[in-house]
């Protein structure tokens, strides 16, 4: 998409309170940057609005943690490590299947899915030591919300 086709649509996302930040990437050219610039030029930064300091995970529906919220349902049998059915659609490349699991847990009440496709994972990850747990969580922060951390070797 040219630089004056492509600037206007971030100008009109920029308006609209859409973005947070414009900008380029792979495939964009110097004059691409140069017609977003002068497009987004005196466009007021979006502000972001003001939330409470409780978890909010999203998904089709946001999940907010208040103090009216503590508990949630957490499905776990779609976790190749926790679900012998589970890897074994995985590995078949059944993904229909496995899909109707988690339509299942969903139906069941889960808010949550405990999802986990790493085969390589040991299916007594839930049991080995706490140590190996926090070198997990250190070592791949992104995933510290997984309430079951696994702890394969991250090398």
């Amino acid at each position: 998409m040219g630089p004056g086709v492509f600037a206007p649509h971030l100008a009109s996302w920029a308006q609209e309170g859409l973005v947070n930040m414009v900008g380029g990437c792979c495939g964009t050219t110097p004059d691409h940057i140069k017609k977003i610039k002068e497009a987004v030029n005196g466009i007021a930064p979006r502000k972001p609005p003001e939330h409470p300091n409780y978890m909010r995970l999203s998904g089709l529906e946001p999940l907010v943690f208040s103090p009216e919220i503590i508990f949630a349902n957490i499905g776990e049998r779609c976790n190749v490590a926790g679900s012998i059915r589970f890897k074994k659609l995985i590995v078949q490349g059944d993904w229909g299947r496995a899909a109707e699991i988690a339509q299942t847990q969903v139906e069941n009440g889960a808010q949550l899915l405990d999802v986990n496709f790493d085969v390589s994972i040991d299916h007594h990850s839930h049991t080995n030591p706490p140590h190996l747990a926090t070198h997990r969580l250190r070592t791949h922060h992104e995933h510290a919300a997984h309430p079951a951390a696994s702890c394969q070797n991250s090398r």
